[in-house]
């Protein structure tokens, strides 16, 4: 098992919750990352080490649903 951390940021970029966590694989640790803190940040990165496992602007699914459905009507 590697470590990971989980670093969750605002929307000025500012780090609102660091977590480190034991996990098998990128996969896993990127999926429990995402369930940590559910809605509450903007921005998610996932390292192991030094390396960027994961770096991702957040979408809520309000707004996923909405932007599928706009590209649909296209």
């Amino acid at each position: 098992m590697a470590v990971y951390r989980f670093r969750y940021a605002d929307a000025s970029g500012a780090a609102i919750r660091t977590t480190i966590m034991q996990c098998g694989d990128d996969a896993e640790a990127i999926g429990k990352a995402e369930d940590t803190m559910k809605d509450r940040y903007v921005t998610l990165e996932v390292f192991e080490g030094e390396r960027l496992v994961h770096g991702a602007h957040y979408v809520s699914r309000t707004q996923h649903r909405d932007q599928a459905s706009q590209a649909a009507q296209f």
